[in-house]
C-alpha cells in the first residue's frame, strides 16, 4: 500500500523527484465537488457582514469630513467579484490627493476602517496619477477595474 494508500500512485519519474502524488481515476486533477452545507452557510453570513460593511464605507465617504484628499475606492477581489466565501475580506484601493510615502498613506483612514468594518480588509492607498497609470497598465490593476466597485467620496457641500 505504501505511505499514501491504496488509491495514490505515483509517477517513477516524480517519484525520484519530489515523491508527488496523482490520485487515481482522476488524471492528477482533483475533480470538482459541491461545498458542504455548513461551507455555504458561513459564506452567507460572511456576505451579510461584507454588505454591511460596505454600506458602513458608503455612509464613511457620504460624512467624507476628515479625509479631504479622498477622492474615492474601488473595492475589487471576491466581494466585488460575487465569489465570497467564509473567509473573506474587503480589498480597497483608495485614491488619495497625497504627497505622503507609499507605505505611510492613508493611515488616518486606516484606522478609521479599522474602528467601523466588520471583517477584515487589505488597503492600498494610491494617488489619482499612480492609480489611473494601475488600472491601465497593471494587470491586477486592469482586473480590479473590470470586477471593482467604485465609492465616490462626495464631500459634503
Amino acid at each position: 500500500m505504501g505511505q499514501w494508500g491504496s488509491c495514490s500512485r505515483f509517477s517513477e519519474q516524480k517519484k525520484r523527484r519530489k515523491s508527488s502524488v496523482e490520485h487515481c481515476g482522476t488524471g492528477g486533477d482533483m475533480e470538482r465537488r459541491p461545498y458542504p452545507q455548513w461551507w455555504i452557510e458561513q459564506a452567507e453570513a460572511r456576505r451579510s457582514l461584507l454588505d454591511a460593511s460596505v454600506s458602513q464605507l458608503r455612509t464613511l465617504l457620504t460624512d467624507n469630513t476628515d479625509f479631504p484628499g479622498l477622492q474615492g475606492l474601488l473595492i475589487f477581489g471576491s466581494y466585488a467579484r460575487g465569489d465570497i466565501g467564509p473567509e473573506s475580506d474587503l480589498d480597497i484601493i483608495a485614491v488619495e490627493e497625497t504627497d505622503a510615502p507609499f507605505g505611510l498613506r492613508g493611515q488616518t483612514f486606516r484606522f478609521a476602517l479599522a474602528r467601523t468594518l466588520l471583517v477584515p480588509f487589505d488597503l492600498l492607498t494610491y494617488t489619482p496619477e499612480e492609480f489611473e497609470r494601475y488600472i491601465t497598465t497593471h494587470h491586477f490593476g486592469i482586473q480590479a477595474r473590470r470586477e471593482g466597485i467604485w465609492i465616490d467620496a462626495s464631500p459634503p457641500a
